[in-house]
């Protein structure tokens, strides 16, 4: 399994916010569990998940809603991609998207894996959250980067 590491943005972006989480991670400046990165966007793992493997992924440069990314066509693209990574992945047809945009002012997609008994009943518990080890996490991005290269 790799290592529990920070990836090092290596060109400068254009949109940076020093205050927020997500630009924070991106830069490398807080470590992350990370699942996807192109030139323009990235994927980690949630670290308060609602189901194991559940990802955001977002633009490299800071917008603050989605309807604002430049690509948000691409960015779909992403997510769709990382989607049916999970559901090979994780053995689930049932993805859940959220796009809300209030708990973190960058632009971002949630994608949240289901399961039978998952403890959410018909809809997304956003109380329910999972308590996963450091192992857990790095298995569940180890699996989605893994079923991305497939």
């Amino acid at each position: 399994m790799p290592e529990y590491s920070i990836y090092k943005q290596k060109q400068p972006r254009e949109r940076y916010d020093p205050n927020c989480i997500f630009c924070r991670i991106i830069e490398g400046k807080i470590p992350s569990f990370h699942v996807y990165k192109d030139d323009t966007f990235e994927a980690f793992l949630d670290i308060t998940p609602l189901n194991p493997g559940h990802t955001l992924i977002m633009p490299k440069d800071h917008y603050r809603w989605v309807w604002d990314v430049p690509e948000v066509g691409k960015m779909f693209e992403v997510v769709r991609k990382i989607a049916k990574a999970m559901q090979k992945a994780l053995g689930t047809e049932w993805i859940v998207e959220v796009v809300i945009g209030e708990a973190v002012e960058h632009a971002h997609v949630q994608l949240i894996p289901r399961f039978a008994d998952d403890g959410h009943g018909g809809a997304i518990n956003f109380a329910a959250r999972k308590e996963l080890s450091k192992e857990q996490m790095e298995q569940a991005a180890e699996m989605l980067r893994k079923a991305l290269q497939e």
